[in-house]
């Protein structure tokens, strides 16, 4: 099913005919209610927009001070932050290292730098996204220390999480860890939209009659987008009912899985949110079937050996292989992060491995040199992103050849 994709007019056929479902799902709730309008809403602002309407909220000065932002940092950092705040830069489509664009930067030199991610429509982390955002502060003409540093992810829902990847450098060392209490995921539906309806700080801004009827609009901008709305929840779950039946012939939940990637990959930039966030939702449910069927293929080909350590947050599937004349461990497995499209195939080494580490680390590269793609891991060996349909074979050829090193 994946050569389907290599086809542009098969790839055109298949958006138009879900365009039309989508038109369709749109058509089966016009009527059901009130009209609504909104002008925020109608504008339907993307990513940059919606990041210059809250970088907004946060410039508003109340006798001077920065009540607002402050509300929002103490809120979710706690008040030694807060308490720094005195005159910030705050910017939107902030240009860094390598033309990279932070959505929002609000810092003060020397004090402290927030750089927050706008995924409010769920896009794809780039490649070592948030780690350059992080060595771009560290760098230049900002010069912070990495423990003056911030991060705020800003997805439609907390369902929605950086890829690993996305921590990680060019050198393949990862931020994530260590940015464990610098680090908050604030999705819309459950951090800013509360925070933007129940703050006092916000609520008693009333000598700006502009800034309330701004908050109004968002608020109710929010709502709808996020499916809080009666009538939007209504059209997205006969968009959900209309794109379920066209995915509902696989033979293949692997092949199921890759076929939505490359999809969605491949969806034109206009105003797709709709289809992006219900393609997202089953690509999650197809993500966890293909990681049942690649579990009874482990059952199947290593009864002895496989395991499964997934958890809510992640999919970790595998099995050992002796490191010969040691009573170490290789562990070959499978990886996904929060059910998306980044599926990774790693080499570790199991507890026992701890002292052959070195020695088994230029071996593994030997093995692993011929095979483009490895990437050099800390807490891994090697690992390597891959597709849905690359995934297991890759994994049985690794538990072929390391037997040999």
């Amino acid at each position: 099913m994946a050569s389907y994709f290599k086809d542009e007019k098969n790839s055109i056929g298949v958006l138009l005919e879900i365009f039309g479902r989508i038109q369709k799902a749109k058509d089966n709730v016009k009527g059901k209610a009130k009209y609504h309008f909104n002008a925020l809403l109608n504008a339907d602002p993307d990513e940059p927009k919606v990041s210059k309407i809250l970088a907004g909220f946060f410039l508003q000065k109340t006798n001077g001070e920065y009540r607002v932002l402050k509300s929002f940092v103490r809120k979710f950092w706690g008040d030694n932050l807060a308490a720094m705040i005195k005159s910030p830069t705050i910017s939107t489509e902030e240009f860094v290292k390598d033309d990279k664009r932070i959505d929002i930067l609000i810092y003060e030199k020397d004090k402290y730098a927030i750089v927050m991610e706008n995924k409010i429509w769920d896009a794809l982390d780039q490649p070592n996204q948030l780690a350059n955002y992080i060595e771009a502060m560290m760098g230049g003409s900002y010069n912070f220390n990495e423990d003056q540093i911030y991060v705020a992810y800003l997805p439609s829902t907390n369902e929605h999480q950086p890829s690993p990847n996305s921590w990680e450098n060019r050198g393949g060392d990862s931020y994530q860890e260590r940015f464990n209490n610098r680090y908050k995921l604030l999705g819309f539906k459950e951090e800013i939209l509360p925070w933007l309806e129940s703050s006092k700080e916000v609520q008693e801004i009333k000598d700006n009659p502009h800034f309330e009827h701004s908050r109004f609009l968002f608020i109710d901008f929010l709502r709808r987008k996020l499916d809080i709305d009666n009538i939007d929840n209504m059209t997205q779950k006969e968009i959900e009912k209309q794109l379920r039946e066209y995915f509902s012939n696989s033979e293949s939940a692997i092949a199921d899985a890759e076929r939505l990637v490359q999809l969605i990959n491949k969806l034109p930039k206009i105003d797709i949110n709709e289809v992006v966030k219900q393609l997202g939702k089953i690509r999650k449910e197809k993500t966890k079937l293909a990681m049942q069927e690649w579990l009874s293929y482990l059952q199947r080909d290593y009864p002895a050996s496989f395991y499964d350590v997934s958890t809510k947050a992640h999919m970790a599937i595998g099995t050992t292989v002796p490191y010969k004349g040691t009573p170490a461990f290789f562990s070959v497995f499978i990886w996904n992060f929060h059910y998306n499209e980044a599926n990774s195939v790693a080499i570790a080494l199991t507890d026992q491995g701890a002292p052959y580490r070195k020695e088994v680390e230029s071996k593994v590269k030997n093995l692993v040199r011929g095979k483009k793609g490895f990437l050099k891991g800390n807490a891994w060996l090697y690992y390597k992103y891959v597709s849905f349909e690359e995934a297991y074979p890759l994994l049985q050829e690794l538990v072929r050849e390391l037997p040999s090193i």
